[in-house]
């Protein structure tokens, strides 16, 4: 079986890009997007979780975060924050039926940025948001699968 791989999320992947605008509800909060809610959990105090909240744009939420209190144990929990925000985006029917049409494809966060942990830069990096995707697809289809027996 040959496996496609995905080289960044634009075009027809621009939904798996956490900058893509669909609600993300999570805890009770609803974010405009992945980003919005990632980067609002990063915060150390309500007031700033709820300013990154409501920035207006993914982009501004990623960057009001500079120079802001971090949770003091964000390094240790940032990847499971990442793996809920995610879930709570997929459970949307029609994402996650957008998810599950990639199929087996390699889904890779290619970046201009310089993300070496969540995607890849000029060919390095762990690509940590394309690996939780390809999770989360992989548990849809099996759940996809056990609805049809």
């Amino acid at each position: 079986m040959t496996i496609m791989t995905i080289p960044s999320f634009h075009g027809r992947l621009a939904f798996c890009s956490n900058f893509y605008w669909c609600p993300v509800t999570l805890d009770g909060w609803t974010y405009p997007t992945a980003e919005h809610a990632y980067q609002a959990r990063k915060m150390a105090t309500k007031e700033d979780h709820d300013r990154v909240a409501g920035a207006w744009k993914p982009g501004h939420a990623k960057h009001m975060t500079r120079g802001l209190p971090a949770r003091k144990n964000w390094y240790r929990i940032k990847h499971f924050v990442m793996r809920r925000v995610l879930e709570a985006k997929f459970s949307d029917t029609k994402l996650a039926t957008m998810l599950l049409a990639t199929g087996t494809e390699e889904l890779v966060e290619n970046n201009t940025w310089g993300d070496t942990y969540w995607g890849v830069y000029n060919g390095v990096g762990e690509n940590h948001l394309g690996k939780l995707l390809m999770a989360i697809r992989e548990e849809l289809q099996i759940t996809q699968k056990r609805r049809k027996k």
